[in-house]
């Protein structure tokens, strides 16, 4: 994820940036409380912060061993 992205996934509203993700809200929604339950993001007043990369890295490569 670089900078750029997390850039834009703060400053857009969560229901333009599940549309511009092609997925609904909802999902969109389940998914960062996936990930923040498994200690890879932080939200704070809307704001995302990545904590643990190694996760997101093993999400995009296929090799995450919990089931999001």
């Amino acid at each position: 994820l670089c900078d750029e992205d997390k850039e834009y996934f703060n400053r857009t509203k969560r229901w333009k940036a599940a549309q511009d993700l092609c997925i609904s809200p909802e999902t969109l929604s389940r998914n960062l409380a996936r990930l923040k339950e498994q200690k890879a993001i932080k939200i704070e007043k809307s704001y995302i912060t990545i904590i643990n990369n190694n996760i997101l890295e093993n999400i995009q490569a296929g090799t995450l061993i919990k089931d999001l």
